[in-house]
């Protein structure tokens, strides 16, 4: 029996356990089966619609197509879209799979409880459709992201990833009160933006994603980042995500290396959110830049709640390069502050600093540029005038520093200024620009609501400094002067705007019309022209175009200058007025060579005195005009010394006019009402000019040729001449000149008189002589001349010459200063018709002389017969002449007379024949002894004719050495008569030529 039940227990046992295996292989099977049909099918409904509410009370609104429980993957959702409750304008996740993780513990005891949303394969869709929908033109793809629901309705993101566009993205964080998602007010305004309502933007936006639509990268980008917020404020996020991009171009420009991060901070309850954004990259470059190393940070802050907002910002760059030039180790910085609604900047403040920047032109070292710009908080001044008027409700401080600076050519050595804008006035000040040779100081204010401008400069620097930016004329211009010191220069001006826009010929206007400038110039040693002067200074003022110098001053050491200059570029006229007490070398520089000839022949020991003034237009020398009061003393001109010289001197369509010009001398002076150079006719005319001087000195003055000329004619005491008429610098074309000379005593040749007067008429080409008169020897010499000047060589001369009661004996004395007896009255008249000087065989002419109680016998051609008449009868050949008589014919330089007689007590001499105006001598003399006694000298002549045919000779030979042979015996019978001269003539030879007139 013991065996029986052990038996049967086993078999119960091994049947049990049959009944069991079967059992759980049933179950098993059943198993399988519901879990397939979970997988396959899904969960029924009865299970969907808890798990969905068991997510909505975490926020979140899931749709499904089917909810399966996946093995070893939970339960899984697919074909899933998700969005936060209640917001249908909020954009929804869609995905193919999201798997829910449910708390195990809880779901035994029955409870169902979403630890957890897995989405797989996400994406993002946007909330419009139809035609209103404008696509992001990045689609947020491949997202695969894991939140935990966490107790406190807080959110947990783990690993989010997704492929936003090009973009790669890893982002994680927590969210608290995620709930409250449904109830902010964001959601409309992404929908609104996604539909493309302008009004609020919409077309920025659209042109936002139209340039990332058309940006493209080299590799996938990669970012990642980190969140931080609460639900209830989704726009005070605390953000840090991070981006890698390695190249990337965009519409905008290219760039290479590029780092971005970004993080925001939530600034106090209800403040905002701050955030910083921090950008490197290698390189980067646009249309119009090409930058290397640049390294940017910007933060906004959030002031205080609604009302203000701040931002900061530092860009550096180690070099940038630009269609303009480059720069290197440049680095801006930057701060603003404005009212988020509506939103607006009330002020922004900047610095700029910049290691070396070169433009071409353009290059700077240490540059810096620091301001303010500031929304005024007061009343706006009340500005009409355009630009001003959109800039009154704004304040401006702004100042630039540049260590070293290069512009067109021109260096300077720093230069610093502030700029101001306080409405209505816009102020520069604090201006200084450092050149080579100095620095120029200046300040600016612009009165914008009467549209006016002042201005004050004051410079040290040399303006050649400036050599490139100046016009071709206005280097010209400054190339007149040389200074060792650069001038002083201050500066005030004001200047009327021209309307705005302005163009460069409303400029020109402008300052050509509205430019008013005063101020004043010092110079220290320095030249113009060559003009050299110890010291100089001016005071000058510019208005309505006219530049004006009041009182400029010229100190040399030997002399000074004042003057006040007028000048009007744009008409291109002048106007002097000057007083100087200069010498005359002092201007040599600044004279033609051609108005430099007279210099050489003057010394001087005092300056030139001068007051005057001038005007005329720049580049037409015919417009020139003006006048001056001259004074000069003590100088010597031509070796002629003067004592004084004074004139006014008055210049005008190229006449210079001396009015009463009044010369003295030691010995002498000279007066006018006027002499007048005529500069294009070249003449000079004279008006009542008298002059008391010696002709000598003066024709010394006037020039060697002059005084070679008047040589021969010389004043013992300086006689008064008188000029009036015209007188040509060269040749005698229009020659009209009338000379009244009156003095004495007077010498010429070897003729003196005590006084001679007469008139000088020269008219082109004739000099006429008239109302010559002198005492002559006792006597009276009157005549008058007319002088032809026309021939090629010599001059064609007339005259006449009448002298009466001449003591023959004075006169000879001065002809022949030997000792010699002469006496007699002469009276002669002497016309010469025709001749020129050239040849005096071609004078032509007549006259006729007469002798009263004369003794000629000393005279060799009167005295060639005393020897043989005394010889015959002692005292016969010297007989004192009663009277002479003779006319005569000039014929081609030859005197002709047949009727020469001289009639004495005891003999009567008659001459026939010609002389020669150079002496020589061919002519007859016959002696007629006893002709003129009382009674009976007819019939004594008549008696004693062949007598008289024996003393009838032939004159040959000279003036000085005539020569006489008898016609009508032979000379061998003459030697008793004339035995000393004939052994003379044995011994002596015969004259070789002939001697001088």
């Amino acid at each position: 029996m013991a065996g029986n039940g052990w038996r049967r227990w086993v078999r119960g046992c091994r049947w049990a356990f049959r009944a069991c295996r079967w059992l759980v292989w049933a179950l098993l099977g059943v198993l399988v089966a519901a879990l397939w049909y979970l997988d396959r099918v899904g969960l029924p409904e009865m299970l969907k619609r808890p798990l969905q509410e068991r997510v909505r009370r975490h926020g979140l609104e899931l749709e499904f197509a089917r909810l399966r429980l996946r093995w070893f993957a939970g339960i899984l959702a697919d074909q899933v879209k998700v969005r936060p409750l209640g917001t249908p304008d909020a954009p929804q996740l869609e995905a193919d799979h999201v798997r829910l993780d449910l708390q195990l513990w809880d779901l035994w005891r029955g409870r169902w409880e979403v630890e957890g949303l897995e989405v797989v394969q996400g994406r993002f869709a946007s909330v419009a459709g139809g035609d209103d929908r404008r696509d992001f033109p990045w689609d947020v793809e491949g997202l695969n992201l894991r939140i935990r629901f966490l107790p406190g309705d807080t959110w947990r993101v783990e690993e989010a990833r997704a492929v936003l566009g090009p973009v790669r993205c890893r982002i994680s964080g927590v969210l608290s009160n995620a709930t409250a998602l449904r109830q902010w007010s964001g959601w409309k305004g992404l929908r609104r933006s996604g539909e493309g309502d302008s009004r609020d933007g919409a077309g920025q936006a659209l042109d936002w994603w139209s340039w990332l639509g058309r940006t493209r990268f080299s590799a996938s980008p990669e970012m990642v980042g980190t969140f931080e917020g609460d639900g209830r404020a989704p726009e005070q996020l605390r953000l840090r995500w991070q981006m890698r991009i390695p190249a990337v171009a965009t519409p905008s420009g290219t760039a290479h290396g590029l780092l971005l991060r970004v993080s925001t901070e939530p600034g106090a309850e209800g403040t905002g959110v701050g955030w910083t954004v921090d950008a490197e990259a290698d390189r980067f470059w646009t249309g119009s830049a090409d930058c290397e190393g640049a390294k940017v940070t910007i933060r906004f802050e959030p002031d205080a709640p609604g009302h203000r907002w701040t931002a900061t910002g530092t860009v550096r760059l180690a070099g940038v390069s630009t269609r303009w030039g480059t720069a290197g180790d440049v680095q801006v910085g930057f701060e603003a502050a404005g009212n988020p609604r509506p939103w607006s900047v009330d002020e922004v403040a900047w610095r700029l600093e910049a290691g070396d920047v070169d433009g071409g032109d353009f290059a700077a070292h240490d540059l810096r540029w620091e301001g303010r710009l500031l929304r005024s908080s007061g009343p706006r001044a009340t500005v009409q005038v355009e630009p001003w008027r959109q800039w009154t409700g704004w304040q401006l401080s702004n100042g630039v520093a540049v260590g070293r600076l290069h512009v067109h050519g021109v260096g300077l050595r720093s230069v610093h200024g502030v700029l101001e804008w306080s409405p209505p006035e816009l102020r520069v000040h604090d201006l200084a620009v450092v050149l080579p040779s100095g620095a120029v100081e200046g300040e600016v204010l612009v009165h914008a609501a009467t549209h006016r401008g002042e201005f004050r400069v004051r410079s040290e620097a040399d303006p050649r400094d400036l050599d490139a930016w100046l016009s071709e004329r206005t280097r010209r211009w400054l190339d007149q002067f040389q200074w060792e010191q650069p001038p002083l220069v201050a500066i005030e001006g004001e200047l009327a705007l021209p309307p705005w826009p302005p163009t460069r010929e409303h400029w020109a206007v402008a300052l050509r019309e509205n430019l008013t400038l005063t101020g004043t110039v010092s110079l220290g040693r320095g030249s113009f022209r060559g003009f050299t002067a110890t010291r100089a200074r001016s005071g000058f003022r510019y208005a309505a175009g006219t530049w004006h110098l009041p009182d400029l001053e010229v100190e040399r050491p030997d002399g000074w200058l004042r003057a006040d200059y007028r000048v009007r570029p744009w008409q291109r006229d002048y106007e002097w007025h000057f007083r100087f007490e200069l010498p005359p070398d002092a201007f040599v520089p600044l004279l033609h060579t051609n108005q430099l000839q007279w210099l050489p022949l003057v010394r001087w020991d005092g300056p030139l005195e001068v007051e005057g003034e001038a005007r005329g237009e720049f580049l037409r020398p015919e417009t020139v005009n003006g006048q001056a009061r001259m004074r000069w003393t003590n100088f010597v001109f031509r070796g002629v010394p003067v004592r004084r010289l004074e004139t006014t001197v008055v210049y005008s369509n190229s006449w210079v006019l001396f009015l009463e010009p009044r010369v003295e001398r030691a010995g002498g002076w000279l007066r006018a009402d006027g002499v007048a150079l005529d500069l294009v006719g070249q003449r000079v005319h004279f008006t009542n000019a008298v002059c008391l001087d010696d002709p000598d000195t003066i024709a010394a003055a006037i020039g060697p040729k002059t005084a070679r000329t008047l040589a021969p004619y010389h004043f013992e005491r300086p006689p008064e001449i008188r000029l009036e008429g015209t007188v040509p610098w060269h040749g005698h074309d229009g020659a009209d000149l009338r000379v009244e000379v009156s003095g004495g005593p007077f010498r010429w040749w070897r003729f003196r008189t005590d006084r001679v007067t007469g008139t000088i008429r020269w008219q082109g080409e004739t000099v006429g002589l008239t109302n010559v008169t002198a005492p002559f020897y006792g006597g009276e010499l009157s005549g008058w001349g007319v002088f032809d000047l026309s021939p090629p060589e010599g001059t064609g001369v007339r005259f006449g010459v009448r002298v009466r009661r001449v003591n023959i004996a004075a006169l000879m004395q001065d002809l022949n200063p030997a000792p010699s007896r002469l006496e007699g009255l002469l009276d002669a008249d002497l016309w010469v018709d025709s001749g020129n000087t050239r040849d005096w065989q071609t004078w032509n002419g007549r006259g006729r002389a007469s002798l009263r109680d004369g003794w000629i016998w000393s005279i060799p051609l009167f005295g060639v017969l005393s020897e043989p008449l005394d010889s015959l009868v002692p005292g016969l050949g010297r007989s004192p002449v009663s009277s002479g008589r003779a006319s005569f014919v000039l014929t081609n330089g030859m005197v002709v007379s047949d009727d020469l007689e001289c009639r004495a007590s005891t003999m009567r001499l008659l001459y026939r024949g010609q002389v020669a105006l150079d002496g020589r001598v061919d002519a007859v003399v016959q002696a007629e002894l006893l002709r003129d006694a009382w009674l009976v000298g007819r019939v004594l002549s008549l008696a004693l004719w062949p007598v008289s045919k024996i003393f009838e000779f032939r004159i040959t030979g000279t003036l000085s050495q005539p020569r006489a042979e008898p016609l009508h015996i032979p000379r061998v019978l003459t030697i008793p008569l004339r035995p000393w001269q004939t052994l003379r003539g044995v011994f002596e030879p015969a004259p070789s030529g002939q001697g001088p007139p």
